[in-house]
């Protein structure tokens, strides 16, 4: 399985990168990279080598095209850009692996969403998006406990975004959606409240679903070292990330019990490549992606008008 891989370079937070690094590890062959110029494309490529892949540098999707034609693609690059990657990406015949936030120009329609979906569906192509934190959900029901949905009363979740201001919300809160979504189902935000503050963001509101009224309370923090604070819960139930910086080994606190888990992006990826091969649908799929992009506007869009 041939990949292309766009935005692949560790000047901002490194997804490409280590996306890429986990499709060799998965076994896929990373053939080829792609930046807004050939220059940054060679940088690019030449950071891969360190993980054993050797990958020809592109600042010419077309071009990148013709001389591989691969089987999929990552898109890792600005928000901004993969609307149009993932279109050109589908018309081509290429499984789609995006970061989220998926489409996004300044809180566009998520509708945007839906045509590109349909025609990955209509030539049975794999999408799916980045969102990686669903798939510790096992470990932390391990660790902490996950009672069922409609006993489910709070959600918790601290994160610690590199943007500042309003651009906290696509950076960060898909991860909260996508939690969110993955445990309780499809549903709908209400009482919607925004605290923004020098280099912080509190969101409160209510998740609701037929089944289940959840209250949500998201702690946004302004931080550039690492590791940065990442932790998450239901009804009280609070895991705390911590990751080794030697080693990359990720695990979770809770309430004095500690467990090891395995990458979420590599997971991520892992489920990605296992659609793509086996025509089934990914994770973090259509339903989910329109969905949780729909309450990431809504959220965007509940910004105090003083402070726009």
């Amino acid at each position: 399985m041939k990949i292309a891989v766009i935005g692949a370079g560790r000047r901002r937070n490194g997804i490409g990168a280590y996306s890429a690094r986990f499709a060799h590890a998965e076994g896929a062959r990373v053939v080829a990279v792609l930046a807004q110029d050939t220059a940054t494309a060679r940088s690019d490529a030449d950071g891969l080598k360190e993980y054993g892949i050797t990958a020809e540098a592109y600042g010419s999707m077309d071009a990148l095209i013709e001389d591989h034609s691969p089987d999929a693609c990552i898109i890792a690059s600005p928000a901004i850009t993969h609307a149009d990657y993932c279109s050109r990406a589908l018309d081509s015949g290429m499984h789609v692996l995006c970061e989220k936030p998926f489409i996004w120009d300044t809180g566009c329609d998520p509708g945007l969403a839906v045509p590109l979906l349909d025609k990955a569906q209509a030539q049975g192509l794999a999408v799916a998006m980045n969102s990686q934190w669903p798939f510790v959900l096992p470990a932390y029901e391990q660790l902490c406990g996950l009672p069922p949905a409609p006993q489910i009363t709070s959600f918790y979740i601290r994160l610690a975004p590199l943007s500042k201001g309003r651009d906290m919300i696509p950076d960060a809160m898909p991860h909260a959606l996508s939690l969110l979504y993955s445990v309780l189902g499809p549903g709908s935000l209400e009482q919607v409240e925004l605290q923004p503050a020098p280099e912080r963001l509190q969101v409160s509101c209510v998740y609701h679903t037929p089944e289940c009224c959840c209250h949500v309370t998201a702690e946004l923090v302004h931080e550039t070292c690492q590791p940065r604070s990442f932790a998450f819960g239901f009804n009280g139930k609070i895991a705390q990330r911590s990751i080794d910086m030697a080693t990359y080994a990720i695990g979770f606190t809770c309430e004095g019990r500690s467990c090891e888990v395995e990458d979420p992006l590599q997971l991520s990826v892992r489920d990605f490549i296992h659609a793509c091969k086996s025509s089934v649908s990914p994770q973090i799929g259509a339903a989910h992606i329109v969905e949780t992009t729909r309450m990431l506007q809504q959220l965007y869009a509940a910004w105090p008008v003083d402070q726009r």
